[in-house]
């Protein structure tokens, strides 16, 4: 069992310093406190999305981080409100690897890969809705043990 609260301060915590961005905001927003999954493959999901998330965002941005109940599963959202991907792209085409949007940073260009390999490997789904200029949507969906 994963605590979620945990999870997303420790992240948060971590790419404040891994961005040198010590005023990255998030607001956490958990109807599921825990979920179920292997630590290590699920912290890689979120922390590659929410690396994308505080990369695209301006400084004073507040990336939002929240699960919903749903029947037999747990839906998150990570929303910011950056600069989107180019509406001409596919999002299908970010999950690619070495693929990245405009916010493109010094790192191999994989975490969206792993994301949905990841996600894929717990029965879930990952989609992205994103329009240029009004930021990116990317929903995840895991299914529940109970």
């Amino acid at each position: 069992e994963i605590d979620l609260q945990d999870l997303f301060i420790e992240i948060v915590e971590s790419l404040r310093d891994q961005l040198g961005r010590p005023n990255l905001k998030a607001d956490i927003q958990l109807e599921r406190p825990t979920i179920w999954g292997i630590n290590q493959q699920i912290e890689t999901v979120f922390l590659a999305l929410l690396r994308n998330a505080f990369e695209a965002s301006s400084p004073g941005q507040t990336v939002l981080i929240k699960n919903f109940n749903k029947e037999r599963a747990t839906q998150f959202l990570i929303e910011d409100h950056g600069s989107g991907f180019p509406e001409d792209r596919p999002p299908s085409e970010f999950f690619q690897p070495f693929i990245s949007g405009p916010e493109k940073k010094d790192h191999e260009g994989i975490g969206l890969t792993l994301a949905q390999a990841f996600v894929e490997l717990h029965g879930g789904t990952i989609t992205i809705e994103s329009s240029t200029g009004q930021g990116t949507r990317f929903f995840i969906t895991l299914p529940s043990r109970d």
